[in-house]
């Protein structure tokens, strides 16, 4: 009797323990069951968008000049590339991979905008830049960098160093050079709009080129920027969408201005309530915790994009900014991959 007295109560123990470990829940110290959400990645989520990066080959220890098939160009110097020590590399074969996003729709396909903090940026164009020697990542000392621009302002431009060190958010743009955490500002006192012939092609851009400060020295996300000073107010938009399953957990909502080649998004590590208003389902765009954002009175085209089941749906709508309040009621449409890669190409 007392062995099977034993028996039951190890098979009870056995089967709460089962009972807890399949539940969809845990207990907190109340008891209270509370839900464990998993939150799809939205990096994850929307890599199939992403351009896959061309791969450019150069000779270490040379002056050499290379151009991305969007024209950008790299000016690298005998000195340019160096290990993770530091060590100057002056011989072999460097892989550099490049994705070029000169306009929105490229921005938006590689998550890549055009905020600073709370300040917009209006953009001369932005790289993505991976170098590597024999499977090893490589560094850059200094190299010189040229934006091309078909339709070139004049607009004096600033280097900028991003990253992707924040979670599931797009690219940083650091605000000041003391924001370490977002980045630096490179050249911020010598920065320069250049219109040359001088690389062997016809060509026109924004150029950073110099043995000395005026040039880059990250592989990584550099962009080709100037502070934007708005003169109409700075006010806060959202997007309705009406169907609640397209949330910010399948919904990625971004914000063209067109006349500053400017990329405005909702996407964030955690949109809070200031990006995101259950009770309507509204979207808003938001950048570090900030909604008064968006420039009243510009012109903007929005970009609503969506995966949920395996199926993308997409949705634009162009206008101009309201005082304030909600830009549009996004109806979302079934569409293929393809269908919004084109989309986006041709913004």
């Amino acid at each position: 009797m007392k062995k099977l007295l034993v028996f039951i109560s190890f098979f009870y123990v056995v089967v709460f323990a089962a009972m807890l470990s399949c539940s969809k829940g845990k207990y907190n110290d109340t008891g209270t069951d509370i839900a464990v959400t998993v939150k799809p990645s939205p990096n994850k989520l929307f890599a199939g968008l992403r351009y896959t990066p061309q791969t450019l080959h150069v000779t270490a220890g040379r002056d050499t000049i290379v151009f991305g098939a969007s024209g950008t160009m790299f000016h690298f110097y005998t000195y340019s590339f160096k290990t993770a020590t530091g060590a100057p590399i002056t011989s072999g074969t460097v892989a550099v991979q490049l994705v070029e996003m000169l306009k929105p729709g490229d921005m938006i396909a590689n998550r890549a905008g055009t905020m600073a903090g709370s300040q917009l940026l209006q953009s001369g164009g932005q790289v993505s830049v991976i170098a590597s020697m024999n499977g090893q990542t490589v560094f850059a000392s200094k190299y010189g960098i040229g934006f091309a621009q078909g339709g070139y302002s004049g607009q004096q431009m600033q280097l900028f160093a991003g990253n992707t060190n924040n979670g599931d958010s797009i690219t940083n743009w650091a605000v000041a050079a003391a924001d370490s955490a977002n980045g630096t500002v490179a050249n911020a006192a010598d920065s320069q709009s250049v219109v040359s012939n001088a690389y062997g092609r016809a060509w026109v851009g924004y150029v950073f080129d110099s043995s000395s400060s005026d040039s880059s020295s990250s592989l990584q996300y550099t962009n080709c920027d100037a502070f934007y000073s708005a003169t109409t107010p700075m006010v806060s938009v959202g997007v309705v969408m009406p169907d609640t399953s397209f949330n910010p957990n399948t919904t990625e909502v971004f914000l063209v201005l067109p006349t500053i080649n400017c990329v405005m998004s909702t996407i964030e590590p955690e949109l809070g309530s200031a990006g995101y208003r259950a009770a309507t389902n509204t979207i808003n765009i938001v950048s570090e915790g900030n909604t008064a954002i968006v420039p009243s009175g510009m012109t903007y085209q929005l970009v609503v994009v969506a995966i949920k089941n395996g199926q993308y749906y997409y949705y634009t709508h162009s206008g101009t900014v309201p005082a304030s309040g909600v830009l549009a009621t996004a109806t979302m449409t079934p569409q293929t991959q393809s269908y919004v890669s084109a989309q986006l190409a041709a913004l």
